[in-house]
């Protein structure tokens, strides 16, 4: 790094204070709108769940994250004691720029957000329960209505926690196809009105308009649309307005339930510098904790520190908290029908129906790739890779995938390898019981574009995207789906092998039959 250093303390806008790791119970981190003692659902959750796998898992993540924070706070306060470098203010200033260059305030970005979608679509069906508190899905709560979150339940809250909190509360079970039919509907309203939309939501209960036009005109336009959608479906609709998309989706979620907030050049600064990074995107909840052990709590710490913050983080996080801090960070968002960047299917086990063995877990397995195929087959879509993921009773989330130089439709391929990614992680992992199960097609592409049968690669002519092989180069095993850790050890210990005299038996010479031996192009 360039040593030239600029005559400006680094500790000019910052407390020069040791800062302390904020405590944080991991427990109950939710920011939904409508959310109430937070105290109490903390207490409540921590006694139901004492010494649970759930609880263990929680303390976890809270030892990992006290760490980070302990080692980003030393950090801190090194960096407080000299001056700052011209090079990092410099690349800072360049970034800063380039955000706010990017920061058009010509562009209107509209966003709806269907309020307590599910709850209010039972309402509907069940008017008698206007004004109860009410949760949708039994077990596990997968949305609660605003009286319910006067209570602290939110969605992810386990039943019996959520009954704890208020014994009044009213339960009734999910019907996803009630919701899909509704969202049909909903959005094909709104497409009469809009040429161009996008469908982000979970069952898209959300969308989003660039409005092209003045900002009193996306005002009227948002206002006639969310009045539109009350009086057809008896819905309401949050509306945020914003130069971004992303600053359209916080704004929407400012004033609920059915608000609506308009954010313009004049008072951009006023609202985008009082958000809580905990409510930011591109914030997690780990870096939210890390920022507050060192006093960032909202967006105008994260501008008036963006410095030190550079210096702390690694340099791709780093911009994006730069670009963030001055409201012009974005993740691309695109507009119209676009395309699907994966399709899959997971199951969720329940408590009495937990699978444990292998048998049970493969003939699962079998049954969700189905179901993901099935969705593959029907959006019109091949694949360029397959990824199988797995949670564990003591709720580790892993993934493992495998991508292809070519695009695949052939169920008898793509299950084998779904088959040899689980047997590869599950044995990781110490083949444990798991919560969860699930296979995702990646890297889509038309289906036009697949190789529908096997001729092509037993032929040749499909040499050129034939997935990436990978063979031991001492026994010619396959280690197509064996991690980076799996391959180095696996290759140690063929080395470690004594020399074998070669048999020139047939039986010596099989070789088990694999993935890469039914692709591998015959001579």
């Amino acid at each position: 790094m360039n040593n030239a250093t600029r005559d400006v303390p680094v500790n000019a806008n910052f407390p020069a204070s040791p800062v302390s790791v904020p405590k944080n119970s991991g427990m109950f981190t939710s920011s939904k709108s409508g959310l109430k003692n937070h105290n109490r659902v903390a207490q409540v959750i921590q006694k139901a769940s004492a010494g649970s796998k759930f609880a263990n898992h929680k303390n976890r993540i809270d030892r990992r994250r006290s760490e980070a924070a302990e080692g980003l706070i030393d950090r801190y306060n090194s960096i407080l004691e000299k001056k700052l470098p011209l090079e990092v203010v410099n690349q800072v200033d360049m970034i800063t720029t380039a955000a706010q260059e990017s920061l058009s305030m010509k562009n209107h970005h509209v966003y709806f957000d269907m309020d307590c979608y599910y709850v209010n679509l039972e309402l509907l069906r069940h008017p008698e329960l206007k004004g109860r508190p009410l949760v949708v899905g039994r077990g596990l709560c997968s949305a609660s209505s605003y009286e319910a979150r006067r209570y602290g339940i939110t969605a992810g809250m386990a039943e019996h926690i959520a009954r704890t909190l208020c014994p009044s509360l009213h339960v009734v079970a999910l019907d996803h196809s009630h919701y899909r039919d509704m969202s049909d509907k909903i959005l094909a309203f709104i497409k009469e009105r809009f040429p161009i939309y996008e469908d982000i939501g979970y069952f898209h209960d959300e969308a989003g308009v660039l409005f092209e036009g003045t900002l009193e005109e996306a005002e009227t336009f948002a206002m006639q649309v969310k009045a539109a959608i009350l009086e057809e479906f008896k819905l309401t609709v949050s509306v945020g307005i914003a130069p971004t998309p992303i600053q359209a989706k916080m704004a929407s979620d400012f004033r609920k339930p059915n608000g609506f907030f308009s954010v313009c050049a004049d008072s951009f600064q006023d609202w985008f510098y009082k958000m809580n990074v905990r409510k930011v995107f591109g914030i997690g909840p780990s870096q939210a904790h890390m920022l507050e052990s060192i006093g960032v709590t909202t967006t105008r710490h994260l501008f008036e520190k963006r410095y030190i913050l550079f210096q702390l983080f690694p340099d791709k996080t780093a911009a994006r908290m730069v670009a963030i801090s001055v409201g012009g960070y974005n993740r691309e968002m695109r507009y119209g029908e676009g395309d699907a960047k994966s399709v899959g299917k997971e199951v969720t086990f329940g408590f009495g129906s937990r699978v444990g063995t292998g048998a049970d877990l493969h003939q699962t397995l079998e049954e969700v790739f189905h179901s993901a195929f099935k969705r593959l087959t029907k959006q019109g879509y091949s694949c360029g890779g397959i990824a199988v993921k797995m949670k564990t009773i003591e709720f580790e989330v892993k993934e493992r995938s495998h991508s292809f130089n070519g695009y695949l439709h052939n169920k008898d391929v793509l299950v084998k390898v779904a088959h040899e990614l689980f047997d590869a992680l599950h044995k990781d992992l110490g083949k444990p019981s798991l919560r969860l199960l699930g296979v995702r097609f990646i890297k889509l592409s038309a289906l036009a574009n697949a190789i529908q049968t096997l001729d092509r690669w037993a032929d040749g002519t499909a040499k050129k995207e034939l997935p990436a092989e990978k063979c031991c180069p001492i026994c010619s095993k396959s280690l197509m789906c064996m991690s980076n850790r799996e391959i180095n050890s696996h290759i140690d210990g063929c080395l470690a092998q004594p020399r074998r005299r070669q048999s020139n038996s047939k039986a010596t010479k099989k070789k088990q039959r694999t993935i890469a031996d039914m692709l591998r192009p015959r001579k």
